[in-house]
């Protein structure tokens, strides 16, 4: 047991398969709104963009990046999930936050400040300041699959 923590990327492609399936969906369910729209086309993005918090199955994407057991950066996505207006009933295990280009910027910039939030928990283990360079390497992958129309999401489990 310990905290696990992931980046998913939903590539361009794998968008455009959902956008289908919420069209279709849509089709036989009209009453559902989604995105104020009177269209019955759904677009990925812009429904992600206005519900950041909103989850999604397990494994939607494929894994971009990986931590283990590094509770300071995982303090400061649990602080992003709730400023964006996440609720959890879990206290932030397995719930998602979808990540815009400020949002990576900000994390690299709090990163290479040291300014991210000490947090503790009983499967967390310590952040140690070690990883700087490889967490900023994580940084780079993230920006540029944002770059080629990507869509990323953070989420973990402990």
């Amino acid at each position: 047991m310990g905290l696990d923590m992931m980046v998913h990327e939903i590539r361009k492609w794998e968008k455009q398969e959902l956008n289908r399936f919420m069209t279709a969906i849509r089709a036989v369910t009209p009453t559902i709104e989604v995105n104020n729209s009177d269209s019955n086309n759904i677009d990925f993005d812009t429904l992600t963009l206005k519900n950041p918090t909103i989850p999604v199955p397990y494994q939607i994407g494929k894994e971009l990046c990986y931590w283990r057991k590094h509770p300071d950066l995982h303090g400061w996505m649990k602080d992003l999930f709730h400023e964006k207006g996440g609720k959890s009933e879990t206290s932030f295990n397995g719930d998602v936050i979808f990540l815009t280009v400020e949002d990576v910027k900000n994390l690299a910039t709090a990163i290479v400040d040291e300014k991210l939030p000490y947090t503790s928990g009983f499967f967390f283990g310590e952040s140690e300041g070690r990883g700087k360079e490889k967490d900023l390497e994580e940084i780079d992958k993230m920006l540029e699959a944002l770059e080629k129309g990507s869509s990323i999401y953070y989420t973990s489990s402990w």
